[in-house]
């Protein structure tokens, strides 16, 4: 990532796909690293994330068919308002914990105190 952060801030988009078909249920940290960027992620709704873990993401972000990408990254470019509107609708999901050791404690305090 270092080598290509100059590229990564200059990048709208991605499609977000699950690291193995083996393990359905598992998400990786990608749709947030792309937020710290400033990139708009895009999944599949029926090949990750299918358990819902990241609900709290708007529902424009999950597509069924490469089509449905397609129309929603027009359908943003060509409605800039629309287009900030959403990215900083996501990127109020980038709390501040995600960047200190407070996320982390979360975590392992509800496993210790299970």
């Amino acid at each position: 990532m270092c080598e290509i952060e100059d590229e990564m801030f200059h990048t709208k988009y991605t499609i977000v796909i699950p690291p193995s078909d083996k393990y359905p249920e598992f998400v990786t940290q990608k749709v947030y690293s792309m937020l710290y960027y400033g990139i708009i992620p895009f999944w599949c709704k029926y090949d990750y994330d299918k358990n819902n873990l990241y609900s709290e993401f708007p529902d424009f972000i999950k597509v069924e068919t490469p089509e449905e990408l397609v129309e929603k990254i027009n359908y943003l470019e060509n409605n800039p308002i629309e287009y900030h509107k959403l990215l900083n609708e996501l990127y109020e999901l980038l709390e501040d914990k995600y960047f200190d050791n407070r996320f982390i404690k979360e975590l392992f305090d509800d496993v210790l105190n299970k």
